[in-house]
C-alpha cells in the first residue's frame, strides 16, 4: 500500500508541475482510475479536487470489493466522489476477460455496474474501460448501449 501511495504522489506532483507551467486553455489531461481502490477514495479524490482536477473513476466490484474495504471503496464512497464532481464509469461488475466471454456475460457484467450506480443515486456511466486490458472482444460493448468512450489502455505485455 505504500508503494501505491508513494506512486500517487509522485504521480500528483508531476501533474501539479506540469499544471504550473501551462495556460488554462492548455491543461487538457485526462485522469483515470481503474479498479474501486480505497485510496482513490481516501486520498486521490481529495487531492485532485484540491488542485482543481477533474478524474473519471472506472468501477467494478472484482476482486475483494464486497469483502476487503479495506482496499475498496464502498458504494458509499463511489456516490460521494460523484457528489464531487468526479465521473463514475463502468468497469464491469467482476473484471472478467472480456475475449473470453459470451455477448450475454458481457451484457450482464455491464448492466450490473450501471444498476448499481442507479440504485446508489449514480447516473448510469456513459464511459467504459475494458478490464485486465482485454478489448478486442468477438462483441462490442457498444451493441449494449452507445458508449461515449472506451477507456483502452492498451495490450499487456506478454498476454
Amino acid at each position: 500500500m505504500k508503494t501505491i501511495i508513494r506512486t500517487i504522489s509522485t504521480f500528483a506532483c508531476t501533474l501539479l508541475a506540469l499544471s504550473a507551467t501551462l495556460k488554462a486553455e492548455e491543461k487538457r489531461v485526462v485522469l483515470t482510475f481503474d479498479d474501486s481502490c480505497k485510496s482513490h477514495a481516501t486520498f486521490v479524490a481529495p487531492l485532485l479536487k484540491k488542485n482543481g482536477f477533474s478524474a473519471t473513476f472506472y468501477i467494478t466490484e472484482g476482486f475483494g470489493f464486497k469483502k476487503n474495504k479495506d482496499l475498496y471503496m464502498t458504494w458509499e464512497e463511489i456516490k460521494q466522489l460523484h457528489d464531487m464532481g468526479f465521473e463514475i464509469g463502468n468497469h464491469t461488475k467482476g473484471h472478467m476477460n472480456m475475449r473470453k466471454l459470451p455477448e450475454e456475460k458481457v451484457i450482464t457484467e455491464i448492466d450490473y455496474i450501471d444498476a448499481q450506480c442507479v440504485n446508489h443515486g449514480i447516473p448510469k456511466p456513459v464511459t467504459f474501460a475494458y478490464p485486465g486490458y482485454a478489448y478486442s472482444t468477438p462483441f462490442s460493448p457498444c451493441s449494449v448501449r452507445p458508449f461515449r468512450v472506451f477507456h483502452v489502455l492498451g495490450e499487456k505485455a506478454n498476454s
